[in-house]
């Protein structure tokens, strides 16, 4: 879960997805869904 959690904590601090809202949400989803699958 710690791979999950630092990728939305620095989303978080970042300005551009304010910027970027939906696109960026969903970027950042797919990221983590691919690094939950590879380590799982």
């Amino acid at each position: 879960m710690r791979y999950l959690v630092f990728p939305l904590r620095t989303a978080a601090s970042t300005p551009d997805i304010i910027r970027l809202n939906s696109l960026g949400i969903v970027s950042i989803i797919f990221s983590c869904a691919e690094i939950i699958c590879l380590d799982f």
